[in-house]
């Protein structure tokens, strides 16, 4: 069982540098061994009709976060009056939102005394590890499948370089970010975001901009997958800004709004191979993207909930002149159902939806392009103006566990990990009002199908194994990881 632990942590390792995100991490997920951590006192009132008053709220362990940060997700206040009964279930969600803000690997939220009608919260929390200026090391491709496969694993699609990231910035859960990347491709890339930046702590914004260049353009689509054109010179540079603003007038859902500039140069080779690849044959595009979003998530924990609801809507106006000129409605959401106490029904759909339909084909991508997939075609993509894509997962977990790491850091003590099978089905619809002889995916019912292993461990880390079917009569096992920092 030692060798075996040692060997799953070494590849997750790995599947992190792969992935680009190879820091060192050390987080307690929610869902772990005893994901409830309400003291026995106050469980001990569910039952208890008598109404008591918050005399205080204090913090404990949190040396950067500013107290009114973790006040801010606490859904009483000092003076609040309430049911004793009431208590456990108010203490449970303060403890759930405080894991949501990714600002802790632990909390401890529960009753620390009681003086008559008088209710002291003693909130205990155990920080990230905050600053990471760490190497970058990412392939080259759409997933890690098409790397392994279509590019036979080759080390020479590659970027490399320095990952700066400072969560947590000033104590107010604002972020910092800076990538210095050279490779295959090259990017410099900043960005800063503060969710709290006035007095009542509901309004924020973000800033940030990006450089690149690039001696590959896929600029087609040929038997449902993207065909590259690749030169010893740089075939795309391209540029953008973006500053954006955000509301958050309640616990569980944000408002943004966003406004971008982009600016794209691709060579004329690209452009004499796909004339369709930037509106009316240009070589050089530029255009402004507004964006409406509004984000709600009701889940025990946001990067793997085992119940509750999310919900991702965002409306995107690009450009204002003939050459891009797109309104882009996208949606999202998941709905996880507790089955059995560690089984769960977890449901997702996702759509876009781009009008006018005649675009260019830089604006067509659709499926097998970020997180729009579906399970079993991964290979392949979709163009197209309009889609959606609806899955289901039956999962349960059958080991969780925690082990000791090879070099003990003070307060970091243990990686807890969280093994879960599970069954699952995708079915999807990509529609393309002139679509290419060349593909076969779009404008037809898709359909997928398979088992799999998710590992779930700290920093919000989950590593998903797939073994899928299509309806193109293929099969294969597919890797997925994600890990938000």
């Amino acid at each position: 069982m030692k060798l075996y632990r040692f060997f799953l942590v070494g590849l997750i390792q790995v599947l992190w540098m792969v992935s680009g995100n190879s820091q060192t991490s050390n987080t307690v997920f929610a869902g772990s061994a005893d994901p409830a951590i309400v003291n026995d006192s106050a469980a001990s009132f569910k039952s208890d009709k008598t109404p008591v008053i918050i005399a205080d709220i204090y913090t404990v362990g949190n040396k950067k976060t500013k107290p009114y940060i973790i006040e801010r997700e606490i859904p009483f206040k000092i003076g609040n009056a309430m049911l004793l009964s009431e208590l456990p279930e108010k203490m449970e969600l303060a403890r759930q939102q405080l894991m949501n803000t990714a600002l802790f690997i632990e909390v401890d939220v529960k009753l620390d005394r009681q003086v008559d009608d008088l209710v002291f919260i003693k909130v205990t929390v155990k920080e990230r590890w905050y600053l990471f200026p760490l190497p970058y090391f990412k392939i080259v491709a759409r997933n890690f499948n098409e790397w392994w496969k279509d590019y036979n694993r080759s080390l020479s699609r590659v970027n490399y370089g320095l990952k700066f990231t400072h969560n947590n910035f000033s104590g107010r859960n604002d972020n910092l970010r800076l990538y210095l990347v050279t490779g295959y491709s090259q990017l410099v890339s900043f960005s800063y975001s503060q969710p709290a930046a006035d007095k009542s702590l509901k309004f924020g914004f973000d800033v940030g901009f990006d450089y690149s260049r690039n001696k590959e353009v896929a600029y087609k689509t040929d038997s449902n997958k993207m065909v590259a054109y690749r030169e010893d010179r740089f075939l795309a540079k391209g540029f953008r800004g973006e500053i954006g603003f955000s509301y958050r007038p309640k616990i569980r859902t944000r408002h943004f709004l966003k406004f971008s500039y982009t600016n794209s140069t691709i060579d004329t080779a690209v452009i004499k191979l796909n004339p369709d690849f930037f509106p009316s044959a240009k070589t050089n595009l530029s255009f402004v993207d507004i964006t409406y979003s509004i984000h709600h998530a009701n889940v025990d924990y946001i990067p793997y909930p085992t119940k509750g609801v999310t919900f991702y809507g965002s409306l995107l106006k690009r450009g204002f002149s003939r050459d891009i000129d797109m309104w882009q409605l996208n949606a999202s959401a998941t709905y996880t159902i507790p089955v059995f106490p560690k089984s769960q029904l977890y449901l997702q759909a996702t759509g876009t939806l781009k009008l006018p339909f005649d675009q260019p084909y830089y604006n067509k991508r659709l499926f097998g392009y970020g997180d729009l997939y579906m399970r079993g075609l991964e290979y392949y993509v979709a163009d197209g103006v309009a889609g959606f894509v609806a899955r289901a997962t039956a999962r349960h977990e059958v080991l969780n566990f925690n082990i000791k790491p090879p070099i003990v850091i003070q307060g970091h003590d243990k990686i807890p990990f969280r093994i879960l099978l599970k069954v699952f089905g995708d079915v999807g619809y990509a529609y393309d009002k002139q679509p290419s002889h060349y593909t076969s995916l779009s404008n037809k019912w898709l359909r997928t199908y398979g088992v799999g292993i998710d590992v779930v461990s700290f920093y919000d880390f989950v590593i998903r194994f797939e073994y899928s079917f299509n309806q193109l009569n293929q099969q294969g096992l597919f890797l997925h990881s994600r890990s938000d920092f």
